[in-house]
């Protein structure tokens, strides 16, 4: 693996794997919705679906038939940190590739009746999400988590802010935000890397574009007061989340203690909410548990599914196991269980040319490094019996909890 920095500013980083014939290209834009204005929720994810509506060279969906007709596959995703658009091809066709995947990123057209067009796929996006249990707990539960920070808002923004974007905004975002300085290109698979820098030398090295953040840093975190939320809806059992104030994913040390606690949670059937709350007692149809790793703070969740009138009990179990866990610590059988869960977990997470170029540039976007590519692991196997009942202790300490919950009217 080697890391380079184009005199524009782009940082590229080049992962060599000649085991199959296939190479991926992934682009990393330091622009997620953490990064918006509260007026502007949901324009990055707006912004990643033009990208794909045409340059002047290239006609709508013209990208997409020439990436296929490579036996190729793309797509994009938007997330709270940053915007990713990804493909993957046989390698034979990476000097093909490039200069379609830059004009791509650097010349969307971004036309008005694209804009019209696209708004009404996300309005129907938006019209799904809220049939979706835990992704409408998760959108309800964020603004309610935070008094204030950068997360308050879904990523996919609103009814009434996707309804109201101009043409002229989007374009602006996009010359905000997509500037070679704010950006990092992974190229992964079986190409020599003196040849591919080459290549994206020539595909973006001309590319000059000022980067003009709306804020230059991330509004400061503040958690709201612990509360109990209660959402009427018609569906057939109680959706529960609990969420607790956590750490920033940005420190490596503690999303490795994250991950193990929540391996040590509920990491299959051995662990401890599973096998005491839900299969012991039968309190719960499900459970799991959800550390993301964010920029700023990111709230620790514990969610799952139950009968309504169990809620409570439910609940009190869930506290129960987690002041046990602060008290006593794991036992040494399910320290090393959980940890290797957490490392077997990012090992598989790299099976694919395209997988080690997605934890790359998640690494050099979150981490300003390919830290959480080569430390990860070890930062897992330091984390002692000590760290968890700290990890504990510190963040999913019970008053510290809201708790966020579906059910019908009057259960």
């Amino acid at each position: 693996m080697s890391v380079h920095e184009l005199e524009n500013g782009l940082t590229v980083v080049l992962q060599q794997d000649d085991s199959v014939p296939l190479a991926a290209a992934s682009m990393w834009v330091r622009v997620g919705s953490g990064d918006e204005p509260e007026e502007l929720a949901g324009i990055s994810h707006f912004l990643e679906h033009m990208l794909f509506k045409g340059t002047s060279r290239l006609g709508v969906g013209e990208y997409d038939r020439r990436v296929e007709a490579m036996g190729g596959a793309l797509n994009a995703a938007t997330s709270r940190d940053y915007t990713n658009y990804y493909v993957v091809v046989p390698s034979e066709h990476l000097g093909e590739l490039l200069p379609d995947f830059a004009d791509v990123l650097r010349n969307s057209t971004i036309s008005a009746e694209e804009v019209e067009n696209e708004r009404q796929v996300i309005l129907e996006e938006i019209s799904r999400k809220a049939d979706n249990p835990f992704g409408y707990l998760v959108d309800e539960a964020l603004p309610r988590v935070y008094a204030e920070g950068p997360y308050t808002h879904p990523v996919i923004g609103s009814r009434e802010t996707v309804s109201g974007f101009t043409r002229d905004e989007i374009a602006e975002h996009y010359e905000r935000f997509y500037a070679p300085g704010n950006m990092v290109l992974v190229l992964a698979g079986d190409f020599g890397e003196e040849e591919a820098l080459g290549l994206v030398r020539e595909a973006f090295g001309d590319f000059e574009r000022p980067f003009r953040p709306y804020r230059e840093e991330l509004p400061e975190v503040q958690y709201a007061e612990p509360a109990v939320h209660e959402f009427p809806r018609d569906w057939n059992e109680a959706y529960f989340m609990l969420t607790f104030p956590g750490p920033a994913g940005r420190d490596l040390a503690a999303a490795a203690r994250g991950d193990v606690v929540e391996s040590l949670l509920v990491g299959g059937r051995s662990s401890r909410l599973v096998r005491s709350v839900q299969e012991r007692q039968g309190l719960v149809h499900s459970i799991n548990a959800w550390f993301p790793a964010w920029r700023a703070e990111s709230p620790l969740v514990v969610w799952g599914t139950c009968e309504p009138a169990r809620l409570e009990e439910a609940r009190a179990a869930i506290m129960e196991e987690l002041e046990r866990l602060a008290e006593e610590g794991p036992s040494g059988d399910e320290l090393r269980r959980a940890r290797r869960q957490a490392a077997n977990a990012h090992l598989f997470a790299q099976e694919t040319n395209l997988d080690r170029a997605g934890m790359l540039g998640y690494s050099m976007v979150l981490y300003g490094s390919e830290a959480y590519f080569t430390e990860y692991g070890r930062e897992v196997e330091q984390v002692g019996r000590g760290q968890v009942r700290s990890f504990v202790r510190e963040y999913l300490r019970p008053e510290q909890a809201s708790v966020f919950v579906t059910r019908r009217a009057g259960e």
